[in-house]
């Protein structure tokens, strides 16, 4: 069972969605579908990664079960928490138990393309 007294992190998550600019071409935005009340663990700081690109943090994000939530595509989703932007890793439903989710996440140093 999670404690609702270590959920005291405001993160908000966005999904990549497809609009079309002033003069009618497509464009990608990134839209927020939810803002939620989530720990926060930091499980790393300053590292390279496989691609030798400096990340910056680490992050587990633990939160209660959301079904929507639980099927995110970690490539169209993001993280966004204390104004770095977070990209999805992986997506747990703890224990298959459906009452929390712990969404690991990386951010990039800001010189980081991905950023």
């Amino acid at each position: 069972m999670i404690d609702i007294a270590t959920l005291n992190q405001r993160i908000e998550i966005q999904q990549l969605t497809s609009d079309k600019d002033d003069r009618g071409n497509p464009e990608q935005v990134w839209t927020t579908i939810c803002k939620r009340w989530a720990s926060a663990n930091v499980t790393g700081t300053a590292f390279y990664d496989a691609r030798q690109e400096l990340v910056k943090a680490q992050v587990e994000f633990v939160m209660r079960y959301n079904k929507q939530l639980a099927m995110i595509d970690t490539t169209k989703y993001r993280i966004i928490w204390k104004g770095d932007i977070y990209h999805i890793l992986f997506v747990d439903n703890y224990k298959g138990l459906n009452e929390q989710l712990n969404i690991t996440a990386v951010c990039f140093d800001q010189n980081n393309s991905l950023k």
